[in-house]
């Protein structure tokens, strides 16, 4: 192991890069604007407070001319009103429906009609009589339809689209609702004037059918399972608290007896600038960007009564409570504590305890329990709110181990901080850890969800740039002392067993009405919004011979580099030109690799030795190549190729390491088989596309798994490197003293060649077959598939434009239609998915989960989408304009030039292919997305995998559109 000298040594060199204390100053920029800066933040970043209250978050990155954006209201479910849960949920969906001005084509006529449909749903919350509700339901439909006839659906996001917006999305936490974007940085005017203008008035336009959608959200909850097990620990924790009484997505019967006007209450009270934050990240001005946002947020009027909720006193835990719920997927658990809230006092205390528990790489869990195979997995988490924080804890059972059993060696490892059984250096390389993660965050712009999160807690930003000097200063005697204060017989326990739950709700869908969704209108503040020209942002494309400076170690292994000009981490990564289908064997190589020691270190000794240097080390495997790769700080790089080097070529057999993970590799199948998503978009995508047998089917069988010899396996790792293989180094060392190093520590041996690949042919397209699996659930997922070309790089242009227009995003033809329209749906999409590879073939995939009693519509229109092109001049415009805004502002950097390059080659393709898509989408017109439509899409044979529960399911109305296979676990699965 290492010597404690060089430790501190390591120690004292990243401490003295990092640990400057952050000074909070006042400052005035060129136009008189009082700002916030923080001496020695590496960032640089300044926070504002307009005059009405709103908080700016300034931060600088270049590292691509694009802003990434969060908008932050300090409210979310802890806030909403008893009766009314799930309301701040939806309230963000329907900040996407516009305002007085966009969204309409005419607001005077259409606003009394929305006051008539939210007098009507007043009418139906108070009302208990079933018939009369469903008569004023029958009113509500009938007011909705004629108030659709002047809303413009999806308004909103068309203009994003044509931004050039990427991850336009929203969410819904306890104390926060974010809405996210991520924007070409020449467009943040016009960006600023969309997002003020629905901040200034909300309209709830089209509210039944997104409601509706919603509540199939709701149903997508009650299908998972780890959801509901979540559901009852929070209960338990908090059991009067809004954290455990309510959930974020609501109640049944409250999604089925909203108050529109307690939507609109809840947005005036807590929708206002000076409880509201704007975080922009990005290749910004300064002080552009803050005249931007006064500009517009600037004008929105100040609050004098933003009220504080009372912090719900919850009672002490004196003693276990355990829960349980049953549900169809794999056992697992829930335990955890709950904890004083996120401005204690102890919080720094209680952030390096989680760590020293469960960080990923060797807190106390991952060493004792999930290498050492005591359990089939554990991990945790620290969740920080207002008035409390919860400290989680899932853990899976092994082959016949009890959840208590599980619940039992938790404990175990809590009670060992409490005992003090840890090493007294752990603290110092965690918070080494800790430092290298957040030099990760600087580089990125993943910096607003800190600052969001920080502004919704109330915390200032000096604590977040000042937290790790504050944790580095604790104590093991702190930890330990502190640890007996938090952790008594005060948990909670949830074991969530395999069995038939008894909670799900079902309710029958409502008679909703198609509403229309006028997509080739326009408000007149699109028009005034198309109006306003901004400069454009000139394209970069990649020329790999000048990006990939290669150097050769031998005649064929050479060392690609390219060089880091942002910080001191670096990357060096191993690829093999063998995957998982040249040698059976390989994954299960790999995966053993995970539990093994060498010569010189156990497995603990040899994941402390790279956690103490802030490496991590990684091997994965692919269909067609292997990846060996480390990473870490530069100081770490000549450490980190000798662990590297030596865990490869000195391996060391472990016979019960081995038989315990065929033990859990044969449970790991048996829970693949209880999980819909390894049903769905595992075992049936692959019995559709290429029948009994294919990668995912060809397994090693259970006899040839427990008699295998583990030494053939760990020849495997060590003469992984006896392939062909590429080597590529991202870091800040130059190309020459990379080479030298690598020469001297890398030793090449003689070539192999490949094994045979093992190849799976794809079957034929079936003629209008639907495959239908049982699994206990309320939606049903329905998957339409459909083999179409081979790939051909010159249909790219045309394949993206497509994509982009006709099923993918909310501003899509098939989102619209929908969802937007017929509220049958919260989740569905449908596009063509590229091959990966040269020779290979593109699929065309259509989703939906809906509810059973929505499945015959649902198909009839998925059909019809795919049948009768949808023609949309604006909705063709936006989509190339976003792909042509994409590509101007993407820039491809870092270790992504070499995958990039790599990814291309696998495709035949020796240039960046995004100037063909940018050039030719340009020239491309609607006809010729229309005749693609026509020649590759319309009337497709499908395969229609269908998955739900078969006493829920009318199979007539499946065996309507093709003949009806049920299949059995056994048979997608191979096993």
């Amino acid at each position: 192991m290492i010597r404690f000298r060089t430790l501190i040594a390591f120690v004292f060199c990243f401490y003295s890069v990092y640990s400057q204390s952050i000074v909070e100053k006042s400052g005035k920029d060129s136009n008189g604007k009082i700002f916030t800066y923080f001496e020695n933040d590496p960032l640089q970043s300044r926070i504002y407070v307009l005059e009405n209250g709103l908080t700016v978050f300034l931060n600088i990155n270049k590292e691509e001319p694009r802003i990434n954006s969060n908008i932050i209201v300090k409210a979310g479910s802890t806030y909403d009103p008893k009766d009314n849960t799930g309301l701040a949920h939806y309230l963000e969906h329907m900040m996407f429906k516009g305002s007085d001005k966009f969204g309409t084509l005419n607001w005077q006529k259409e606003e009394p009609l929305i006051a008539e449909i939210s007098g009507l749903y007043e009418a139906h919350k108070q009302t208990t009589d079933t018939i009369k509700k469903k008569l004023i339901y029958k009113k509500i439909d009938s007011v909705s339809a004629l108030a659709a006839q002047y809303a413009i659906a999806n308004e909103y996001d068309k203009m994003v689209t044509e931004l050039g917006a990427k991850n336009t999305n929203a969410y819904t936490s306890n104390e926060m609702t974010v809405y996210l974007n991520d924007i070409p940085a020449n467009e943040l005017d016009r960006y600023m004037m969309i997002e003020y203008e629905r901040f200034r008035k909300i309209v709830l336009r089209l509210f039944h059918t997104e409601l509706e959608a919603v509540y199939e959200e709701f149903n997508m909850s009650q299908d998972n399972d780890y959801r509901q097990g979540l559901y009852a620990f929070l209960n338990g924790l908090f059991p009067n608290h809004p954290y455990g009484s309510q959930t974020t997505i609501g109640k049944a019967e409250h999604l089925k007896n909203p108050s529109m006007e307690a939507i609109h209450q809840y947005w005036n009270t807590y929708y206002v600038p000076n409880n509201m934050a704007i975080c922009l990240s990005g290749d910004l001005d300064f002080e552009q960007a803050i005249t931007s946002i006064e500009n517009t947020f600037g004008k929105l009027p100040k609050s004098e009564n933003v009220p504080a909720l009372s912090n719900i006193k919850e009672r002490s835990i004196t003693k276990p409570v355990v829960k349980e719920v049953f549900g169809p997927d794999e056992a697992f658990l829930f335990m955890g504590y709950r904890a004083p809230g996120a401005n204690d006092a102890d919080k720094y205390k209680l952030m390096l305890l989680s760590e020293l528990l469960f960080n990923n790489d060797a807190g106390l869990m991952e060493l004792n329990l999930n290498k050492s195979q005591k359990v089939m997995g554990a991990g945790g988490d620290i969740w920080m709110n207002k008035d409390y924080t919860t400290i989680i804890v899932m853990g899976k059972p092994r082959t016949n181990q009890e959840l208590e059993t599980v619940k039992d060696l938790i404990i175990e490892q809590i009670d060992a901080v409490k005992r003090g059984n840890f090493e007294d250096w752990m603290l110092k390389a965690i918070v080494n850890n800790l430092k290298l993660g957040r030099i990760k965050t600087y580089e990125s712009n993943e910096i607003v969800e800190e600052f969001s999160t920080n502004f919704a807690l109330n915390r200032n930003w000096t604590e977040y740039l000042n937290q790790i000097d504050e944790i580095e200063k604790i104590t093991k005697e702190d930890i330990i002392a502190y640890a007996n204060t938090l952790f008594k017989d005060n948990h909670v326990v949830v074991y969530k067993r395999t069995g038939k739950s008894g909670s799900n709700v079902k309710v029958q869908k409502p008679e909703i009405t198609p509403i229309a969704i006028n997509r080739e209108d326009e408000s007149k503040f699109v028009e005034q919004f198309r109006s306003i020209k901004t400069k454009a942002i000139a394209t970069e494309f990649i020329n790999f011979n000048e990006k990939l400076i290669e150097k050769s170690l031998t005649d064929n292994v050479s060392v690609k580099y390219i060089k880091n000009n942002t910080n001191e981490l670096f990357s060096l990564y191993y690829v093999i030109e063998m995957g998982k289908q040249h040698d059976q064997l390989l994954s299960l190589a790999i995966d053993y690799l995970y539990y093994l020691g060498t010569s010189k270190y156990t497995n603990e000794q040899l994941t402390l030795e790279l956690f103490k240097h802030g490496l991590s080390f990684n091997v994965s495997a692919t269909d067609d190549n292997s990846y060996v790769s480390i990473t870490g700080l530069s100081s770490g790089f000549d450490k980190g190729i000798e662990l590297l080097e030596h865990i490869i070529s000195d391996a060391q057999v472990n016979n019960d390491a081995y038989q315990n993970m065929v033990v859990d590799i044969l449970k790991a199948r048996e829970d693949a088989k209880l999980d819909k998503n390894s049903i769905m978009k595992g075992g049936l995508l692959n019995y559709a596309k290429y029948g009994k047998k294919s990668a995912f089917t060809s397994i090693i069988s259970e006899d040839s798994l427990r008699n295998l010899d583990p030494k053939i396996l760990v020849d495997k790792i060590k003469e992984i490197f006896s392939y062909n293989h590429d080597i590529l180094y991202y870091g800040a060392m130059n190309v020459e003293d990379v080479k030298n190093k690598l020469t001297a520590s890398h030793p090449l041996k003689e070539i192999k060649a490949l094994p045979e690949k093992k190849e799976y042919p794809y079957l034929e397209n079936a003629n209008n077959i639907v495959y239908f699996v049982h699994y206990d659930m309320v939606q049903t997922n329905i998957l339409l598939l459909s083999k179409k070309q081979i790939f051909d790089k010159n249909l790219l242009p045309q394949i993206s434009l497509f994509n982009n227009y006709f099923g993918a995003g909310m501003s899509s033809i098939v989102f619209q239609e929908l969802r937007e329209s017929k509220a049958l749906a919260y989740q569905a999409y449908s596009y063509l998915a590229g091959a990966k590879k040269q020779n290979d073939n593109n699929f065309l995939l259509a989703y939906i989960a809906t509810s059973p009693d929505k499945i015959s519509e649902a198909l009839s229109s998925l059909l019809d989408l795919h049948t009768n092109f949808r023609k949309s001049p604006v909705l063709f415009d936006g989509a190339k304009q976003s792909i042509l805004r994409q590509i101007e502002t993407q820039r491809i950097t870092k270790e992504s030039i070499y995958f990039t390059y790599l990814n291309n080659k696998r495709l035949g393709i020796a240039d960046d292919y995004r100037k063909m898509i940018y050039q030719q989408a340009q020239k491309l017109s609607l006809d010729d997305i229309e005749a693609y439509f026509n020649s590759n899409i319309k009337n497709s044979n499908f395969t229609y995998l269908v998955l739900g529960n078969r006493n829920d399911v009318d199979m007539n109305i499946l065996s309507k559109i093709g003949t009806v296979k049920e299949l059995s676990l056994e048979e997608i699965f191979g096993y």
